[in-house]
C-alpha cells in the first residue's frame, strides 16, 4: 500500500475583481481543504504582475529549504492562449511565466511540480522551447480546455488528496481528478523534459521540411 508523500503546496491566486466581490476564490477554498486534509500549504493573493514576482522571489528562499519535500506551486487565475490574467487586467505571457519559474525550479533541484488551475493552462507547454537550458518545472498538471471553477476546485482537491495523502502516482492522481469532476480528459499531465524534447524535434523536423521545399528548383 502506498504511503503518504511529503509535499508542500504554495497557492498563488489572482482572481478577477468580480470574483473578489462574489467570493469566488478557488485558491482560498483549496487552501482550506488542504488544511483540513493535513497537507502543508501556504496561500498568497496577488492582484498584479509585480506582486506575483514578489511572491516568486520570496518563494526562492522557501524552496531552498524544502529538502526531501516535494514542492508544488498551484496557480489559480483566469487564463487564455496568451497567458494568465491578473486582477488588474494585465496578462503575463506563458513564456514569461516559464522564465519566472526557472529560478524556482533551480532552487528545489529540479523537483518543482506546477499545477495550473486556469483556462488553457496547457499552453504553458509551448513556452518550453524558450527554456532549453533550464527547466521551469519537473511536471505540470493543467487544463486542456476551459474548466469551470467548481470542476477545477473538485478536481484539484481530489488530486492533492490522492497524490499527497495517499501517495498515488501522479498520473493516476490526474486520472482521478478527471473522474471526480466528470470532465473526461480535460486535465492533463506533462513532464517538462520529455515534452520539450518532443517540441524541439517537431520544430526541427518542420524547419527541415520547409528548407527542402524552398531549395527545390
Amino acid at each position: 500500500m502506498a504511503t503518504a508523500r511529503k509535499a508542500s503546496v504554495f497557492i498563488i491566486e489572482s482572481p478577477r475583481s468580480d470574483d473578489l466581490l462574489t467570493g469566488g476564490l478557488e485558491g482560498r477554498l483549496l487552501a482550506e481543504s488542504l488544511r483540513l486534509d493535513g497537507i502543508s500549504q501556504q496561500y498568497y493573493l496577488t492582484t498584479d504582475i509585480a506582486t506575483f514576482r514578489g511572491v516568486a522571489k520570496y518563494l526562492k528562499g522557501v524552496m531552498s529549504e524544502q529538502g526531501k519535500v516535494t514542492p508544488i506551486i498551484h496557480i489559480s487565475a483566469h487564463g487564455n492562449e496568451n497567458g494568465i490574467a491578473f486582477t488588474n487586467g494585465k496578462t503575463m505571457k506563458w513564456t514569461t511565466l516559464a522564465q519566472v519559474l526557472v529560478s524556482l525550479n533551480r532552487r528545489c533541484n529540479g523537483k518543482l511540480v506546477l499545477c495550473l488551475s486556469c483556462c488553457k493552462g496547457s499552453y504553458i507547454i509551448s513556452a518550453l522551447v524558450t527554456t532549453v537550458e533550464q527547466m521551469p518545472f519537473k511536471a505540470v498538471v493543467s487544463a486542456f480546455g476551459s474548466p469551470t471553477w467548481n470542476d477545477a476546485a473538485i478536481a484539484f482537491v481530489v488530486f492533492y488528496h490522492q497524490y499527497i495523502n495517499k501517495g498515488v502516482k501522479i498520473s493516476n492522481a490526474v486520472a482521478g481528478m478527471n473522474d471526480a469532476s466528470a470532465t473526461k480528459a480535460l486535465f492533463m499531465l506533462d513532464y517538462a523534459r520529455i515534452t520539450q524534447k518532443s517540441l524541439v524535434n517537431y520544430i526541427h523536423k518542420e524547419f527541415r521540411k520547409k528548407s527542402t521545399v524552398i531549395s527545390t528548383p
